[in-house]
C-alpha cells in the first residue's frame, strides 16, 4: 500500500508539472502572436507617416517653385485654358498683333515696369549755374580792339630790310642757299635794339622756334596777329595787355636759318592765320 501511495503522489506531480508547461507554452505562443500583430500596426502607421510626409514634401516643392502653390497652378491652367479656347479680349488681341508685327520688323520694345509708388519722379530740370552763366557772358577782351586794313603799325624798329614779304613770288635766302617764298619782313638791326610794341593788343603767347627764335604773337584784334621773332630780353607773358611803343625785348643773334642775313627782327602779319604784307600797315617814314 505505501508504495502505490508513492506512485499516485509521483503521477500527481508530472501531471501539475506539464501542466505548467503546458500553461507557459499557451502564454508564450499568446505573447508571439500579440505582439506581431503589434508590429503590423506599428509598420502600418509608420508607412502612413511617411506617405503623409512625402505628400506635404511634394506640396512644398510646387508651392517653392517660381513662388505659386497648387491652388495657383490651378488658376494658371485655367488661364491658360481660355486663352486656348480663345477667351481673350479685343485689346490683348491687338496687342499681340502689334509685338508680332514689330518682331517681324526686326524692331524690339522695351519692356515697360509697372507703376508702383516707389517709382521715381523725374529729374528736375537744375537751375543754370550763375557763376558759369557770368563767365559765359563775360566779354571776350579782344572785342575792346579794332583793327583792319585801313589801320597802322609803328615800326618796332629802325632799319633796312634784310628779307622782304614775298608770297607771290619766291626770293633767294643766302643761309638756305635757296629760293623759297617769305610769309614775313625781316628788319636788319643790331643785336640788342629795342624791339617796341607796333599796335595795342594782347600777348597771345610767346614760344621758342629753331627758325625764328624767341617768338612772340600779340593780337590786335578782328583775327589780326603781329608776330616778332629773332628776338632776345622778352618781357611780357602770355594774357599781358601791352600798349603802341611798350618795350618788348631786345634783337637777338640771328639762328641757324639767318646766319649770313645777320641779326634781323622777323616781323609778321597774319589774318585769320594768313600772311599779309607788313608794308600795307607800316607808316611810311
Amino acid at each position: 500500500m505505501k508504495v502505490n501511495g508513492r506512485k499516485n503522489k509521483e503521477k500527481i506531480v508530472s501531471v501539475c508539472v506539464v501542466g505548467a508547461l503546458v500553461c507557459t507554452l499557451g502564454i508564450g505562443v499568446f505573447s508571439v502572436i500579440s505582439g506581431t500583430k503589434d508590429n503590423k500596426e506599428i509598420k502600418n502607421n509608420v508607412v502612413d507617416l511617411n506617405e503623409q510626409n512625402n505628400e506635404a514634401s511634394n506640396n512644398n516643392e510646387l508651392d517653392n517653385i517660381v513662388g505659386f502653390n497648387v491652388e495657383d497652378a490651378d488658376e494658371v491652367s485655367k488661364d491658360t485654358e481660355s486663352i486656348f479656347r480663345g477667351d481673350v479680349n479685343e485689346k490683348d488681341n491687338v496687342g499681340m498683333e502689334n509685338n508680332q508685327q514689330d518682331l517681324a520688323n526686326g524692331e524690339t520694345q522695351p519692356a515697360t515696369e509697372p507703376a508702383t509708388e516707389n517709382t521715381q519722379k523725374p529729374t528736375e530740370k537744375s537751375e543754370p549755374d550763375v557763376a558759369n552763366v557770368g563767365a559765359d557772358a563775360k566779354m571776350d577782351p579782344l572785342t575792346n580792339y579794332s583793327f583792319d586794313e585801313t589801320s597802322e603799325l609803328l615800326w618796332p624798329v629802325s632799319g633796312p630790310i634784310a628779307l622782304k614779304y614775298s608770297m607771290d613770288n619766291t626770293i633767294y635766302f643766302k643761309t638756305l642757299g635757296a629760293y623759297k617764298c617769305n610769309p614775313a619782313m625781316c628788319i636788319s638791326a643790331d643785336v640788342g635794339t629795342k624791339v617796341g610794341v607796333a599796335a595795342d593788343g594782347i600777348v597771345e603767347s610767346v614760344t621758342d622756334s629753331t627758325e625764328t627764335g624767341k617768338t612772340v604773337r600779340i593780337a590786335v584784334g578782328n583775327g589780326y596777329v603781329v608776330t616778332y621773332g629773332l628776338m632776345n630780353d622778352v618781357n611780357v607773358k602770355a594774357g599781358d595787355v601791352v600798349s603802341k611803343e611798350q618795350l618788348l625785348g631786345t634783337v637777338s643773334e640771328p639762328t641757324a636759318y639767318y646766319k649770313e642775313e645777320g641779326p634781323m627782327l622777323y616781323f609778321m602779319v597774319t589774318k585769320d592765320d594768313v600772311p599779309v604784307d607788313p608794308n600795307n600797315f607800316l607808316a611810311q617814314e
